[in-house]
């Protein structure tokens, strides 16, 4: 089922101008303003946002046969990027970094 649900996002994050940054479980994590244009970053991320509510329920749970509803969450702000570790180095995104503009 995750698999379905990744790949109706994965199609969807298509049409907008985000990044997919990494999947944690079932938390499907994109950044906006990454890539493209900065100023619309907040716009694409919303718009992706609803788009993944409307494909979310396109897919049936297993067990009770009930469309899919998820939560969805934004945060906006500057972020760093960069690989981690030294035995499973990871490229990372961490926003929050405390820098002002």
């Amino acid at each position: 089922m995750l698999d379905e649900l990744y790949t109706v996002f994965d199609a969807i994050s298509a049409s907008f101008d985000v990044y997919k940054v990494e999947t944690i479980g079932d938390a499907y994590m994109v950044a906006g303003g990454i890539t493209g244009d900065k100023n619309k970053h907040a716009t694409a991320t919303a718009d992706m946002g609803y788009a993944m509510r409307l494909g979310a329920a396109l897919i049936k749970s297993p067990l009770t046969h009930q469309s899919l509803q998820i939560r969805i969450g934004m945060h906006s702000g500057p972020v760093l990027t960069g690989v981690v570790g030294t035995k499973m180095p990871r490229y990372c995104l961490f926003g929050d970094t405390g820098m002002r503009a």
